[in-house]
C-alpha cells in the first residue's frame, strides 16, 4: 500500500486560483490565501518584465505591496517574451500569514492575462 495523501485526500489540501490582470491595468483580482504555505505560480507572456505582489490581513482590508526592509519584494528573472512555472521561490516566503494576494505588473497589460497560483496547506 503507498503512503501519502489518496486524490480525494490531496485535493483538500490544494487550491487553485486564476489572478487576471485586465489589459490596460496593473493589477489583478485578489485570492485568498489564507491558511497556506506553500505556493507555486504560473507566469504567462506578460508586457513588462518585473511583477511584485501586493498582499492585506483581513476580508476587504487595503492591499499594500510586500516589501523586505523597504523594497519590494519581485519576482525576479522573469523574461517577457515566455511563460514559466514558478515553485519555491523566495518571494513566497513573505506570503505568511496574509489573509488577500494580488498580483502586480511593472507596466500596464496590451492584453489580459491570467496567471495560476497553485497553494497547498
Amino acid at each position: 500500500m503507498s503512503q501519502g495523501f489518496s486524490r480525494t485526500q490531496a485535493a483538500r489540501h490544494h487550491r487553485y486560483f486564476t489572478l487576471t490582470i485586465a489589459a490596460s491595468a496593473t493589477d489583478s483580482g485578489s485570492a485568498c490565501i489564507a491558511g497556506y504555505e506553500n505556493f507555486a505560480l504560473f507566469v504567462p507572456t506578460i508586457t513588462g518584465s518585473a511583477l511584485t505582489f501586493k498582499g492585506n490581513f483581513y476580508d476587504g482590508g487595503t492591499f499594500y505591496t510586500i516589501t523586505k526592509d523597504g523594497t519590494a519584494v519581485l519576482m525576479n528573472g522573469l523574461a517577457a517574451t515566455g511563460s514559466a512555472l514558478y515553485t519555491g521561490a523566495s518571494a513566497f516566503t513573505y506570503f505568511a500569514g496574509l489573509y488577500g494576494l494580488k498580483i502586480a505588473a511593472s507596466t500596464a497589460q496590451s492584453a489580459s492575462v491570467s496567471f495560476l497560483l497553485g497553494c497547498k496547506s
